[in-house]
């Protein structure tokens, strides 16, 4: 499993009371991110969107839970689906790549070596599809 997806399920399993206890939960982080432009509320921000469509659509906290695993954890797993940041991609492969928020790579980096990373990053997050490339542009 990813750092993300521990993350994310460490989060979930905190809110005993329930899924509405979740749901305001998650709420309140967006809220808290809005209008702040830095990495970590990006990461931040890009978190709790993921939870909140995935909250959004269950019952229960277990449900919340079995679907992030469903979805992110077994990534061996024929069909499943790896969440992964661009260093962790390095050196692996897959036939479809979605490459989230391309357009944001080096949005950071204000040195001449920073930006030369971003754009090695870049070119690893590219070429990791085998087959097909989706680069989704970020909204804002």
């Amino acid at each position: 499993k990813s750092d993300i997806v521990d993350s994310m399920i460490r989060y979930v399993t905190t809110h005993t009371k329930g899924i509405e206890e979740l749901r305001s939960s998650i709420q309140r982080m967006l809220d808290q991110t809005e209008g702040k432009t830095t990495r970590k509320a990006q990461t931040q921000r890009d978190k709790y969107s993921c939870l909140k469509e995935i909250a959004d659509e269950c019952v229960t906290i277990d449900d919340v839970t079995r679907t992030i695993n469903k979805m992110f954890a077994n990534e061996d797993r024929p069909g499943a689906t790896r969440l992964s940041s661009c260093h962790r991609s390095k050196g692996l492969e897959a036939k479809r790549v979605v490459f989230w928020e391309y357009d944001r790579c080096g949005a950071y980096a204000t040195l001449g070596w920073e930006r030369q990373q971003s754009r090695n990053l870049e070119y690893v997050g590219i070429t990791r599809a085998m087959e097909e490339l989706v680069l989704a542009r970020s909204m804002g």
